[in-house]
């Protein structure tokens, strides 16, 4: 059951940045056009998550992994509606990006 709820989470959670984009434009002051490269951070997390969470998914228990992640990346999604500056919010979307790939790949 928890691995079904981890992929509605990550399809959620990828989701969400597409719709809202010229909300957070507005949010930070720069044009949608400026906020892709929020798009380009997020993929290149999204891999590195993948890469350093995958060993720790074989090392440790799944469940225990997948819950902490899951935890994790509830943090950034949350604040991110109240992040005014361009370069925060690329951080905190990139560790978002980078825990949900790594439910990705534990799922």
């Amino acid at each position: 059951m928890m691995y079904m709820h981890c992929l509605c989470e990550q399809g959620m959670s990828d989701g969400m940045v597409g719709p809202v984009l010229p909300d957070l434009a507005l949010i930070t002051g720069t044009t949608p056009e400026k906020m892709s490269v929020l798009f380009t951070w997020r993929a290149c997390l999204a891999i590195a998550g993948s890469l350093l969470i995958g060993p720790l998914l074989d090392k440790i228990d799944g469940a225990i992994v997948m819950a902490t992640i899951l935890l994790l990346q509830a943090i950034p999604a949350a604040i991110t509606p109240w992040i005014p500056q361009m370069v925060a919010l690329c951080a905190v979307n990139g560790v978002s990006a980078f825990f949900v790939s790594g439910v990705t790949t534990g799922a």
